[in-house]
């Protein structure tokens, strides 16, 4: 009989790749061998399967400082997103809010000059990084 306080440990890493399951995901057949301690010593096989699913760590976006423009002066923000699963997720960013003027690249660099009727104020400015996998995650700040 097999003791019931036996275990088994499967640790799989990103390099183990199954390319019909995507990235980090994987098919493992699990055999366990039983054997007693009888004359004649007689034993049992067990054969299973674990399939290990993708797994989606969030981008990381580091948070911005405060900044103060003079005047109508551009604003340049530069986010540098960063995204620690293998291989590489791409990033998407988002304008999540500020003011209707100010634009976001695909590769989060915000731009902004501020119009005269908004000057002075104090805008919020949020973005949000998406990397895209069916399980995505996304941060904000």
């Amino acid at each position: 009989m097999l003791d019931p306080r036996a275990a088994l440990e499967l640790t799989q890493t990103d390099d183990q790749l199954d390319a019909n399951r995507g990235p980090g995901a994987g098919t493992n057949v699990i055999t366990t061998v039983v054997t007693d301690d009888g004359t004649p010593a007689l034993s049992a096989t067990n054969s299973f399967t674990v399939i290990v699913e993708e797994s989606n760590s969030p981008p990381l976006l580091p948070a911005q400082t405060n900044r103060t423009l003079v005047g109508l002066a551009i604003l340049t923000v530069t986010n540098t997103a960063s995204d620690t699963d293998l291989p590489v997720n791409t990033l998407t960013y988002v304008l999540q809010t500020g003011p209707s003027n100010a634009v976001i690249d695909v590769n989060g660099i915000i731009t902004w000059t501020p119009m005269a009727a908004q000057a002075p104020s104090t805008n919020l400015f949020t973005t949000v990084v998406t990397d895209y996998n069916p399980w995505a995650i996304t941060r904000k700040t």
